[in-house]
């Protein structure tokens, strides 16, 4: 999903994901 996009560009980047965010890094649904 798009709205995923960001959490995963902040994780690959070591930042935290604000809790305003609603998406969720796709690298978790991966491993």
């Amino acid at each position: 999903k798009l709205c995923d996009l960001a959490p995963t560009m902040l994780q690959i980047m070591g930042l935290p994901q604000p809790n305003e965010m609603t998406g969720e890094s796709m690298i978790k649904s991966v491993k």
